[in-house]
């Protein structure tokens, strides 16, 4: 068994909005992080109602900036620093050159990343996905009216209704500047959005309640259920759905059905263990998942 080593690198447990050095910075509500491709030792952060940047690997000790947002609730587009969100729970980082500006992107900025890579936000509480660019330093909504529905259609035109999570394809197909974003959003709906064109449409998963999504370097989808507690398996090209694990509320290891979670909030796939490791919120635990190689494909 693996020993693993936990060691806090960053936040107090005091509530705030504030960046600095390790244990000066303030958070609100994690609740998203993605890696920066370009930047080792990188990480983009959602913080309730902003996005922060955090280089673990900086001399003095991590250190975290801000993005974009504020400590305020709003719904506003623009510069970074003007932005508003209402609840950031999902990111995804691009790093393919960005396209041209849409808006003015001059005055002060406090960005520390102005590389060219992009950010997918799900802005949860306002029902939209939000795109942030670090090199025109500017925030946009890219997809959602703001009306709590799933709606499909393209850009501002379709709805969800509170996405939560989402994940870019990683499959062989997939195309780096412009990949396949999957977002899971409620009544039972998993959106596929391309960036490329802006069309939004849906996959219904009856009575599962989508919650935590990962990818695998297939394309295949891992889902979590918020309701039905477990875990299935989707095709994107037969958007076929296949249980793995888990069916019911409760706490206990074991194989297929007998398994049992309370609430998995999010999830990360590791192929070189044929494993996926989920946060089991309900039970207070991080457990892992083996799931066989038929499974798999």
């Amino acid at each position: 068994m693996i020993s693993g080593r936990v060691k806090t690198i960053a936040g107090s447990p005091t509530d705030g909005f504030k960046q600095g050095v390790k244990s000066e910075a303030q958070f609100n509500r994690l609740s998203s992080v993605c890696a920066d491709p370009l930047n080792p030792n990188c990480y983009f952060v959602g913080d309730m109602t902003s996005v922060r940047y955090c280089d673990a690997g900086a001399k003095g000790g991590a250190r975290i900036d801000l993005i974009a947002g504020g400590s305020g609730t709003g719904a506003a587009d623009g510069k970074c620093v003007d932005a508003r969100f209402n609840f950031v729970t999902g990111l995804g980082a691009i790093c393919g050159p960005p396209p041209a500006a849409s808006s003015d992107s001059t005055g002060a900025d406090p960005s520390p990343v102005h590389n060219g890579t992009r950010l997918v936000v799900v802005d949860s509480m306002n029902n939209v996905i939000r795109m942030i660019d670090t090199e025109t330093r500017t925030v946009s909504t890219i997809a959602g009216s703001g009306m709590l529905s799933n709606r499909d259609g393209r850009g501002l035109n379709c709805a969800f209704c509170r996405p939560t999570k989402l994940v870019l394809d990683r499959s062989p197909k997939a195309k780096p500047d412009f990949p396949v974003v999957w977002i899971t959003s409620g009544m039972s709906c998993l959106r596929r959005f391309e960036l490329e064109t802006g069309l939004v449409t849906t996959i219904e998963i009856s009575s599962a309640y989508p919650e935590a999504i990962d990818c695998t370097s297939t394309g295949h989808l891992i889902v979590s259920c918020r309701y039905s507690n477990g875990l299935f398996l989707i095709d994107p090209v037969t958007r076929e759905a296949r249980w793995l694990i888990g069916d019911q509320r409760g706490f206990s290891d074991g194989v297929g059905l007998s398994a049992r979670f309370d609430t998995i909030s999010d999830l990360v796939i590791v192929e070189e263990e044929r494993s996926v490791y989920v946060t089991d919120m309900g039970n207070r635990r991080i457990r892992r998942v083996n799931i066989p190689l038929d499974r798999w494909k």
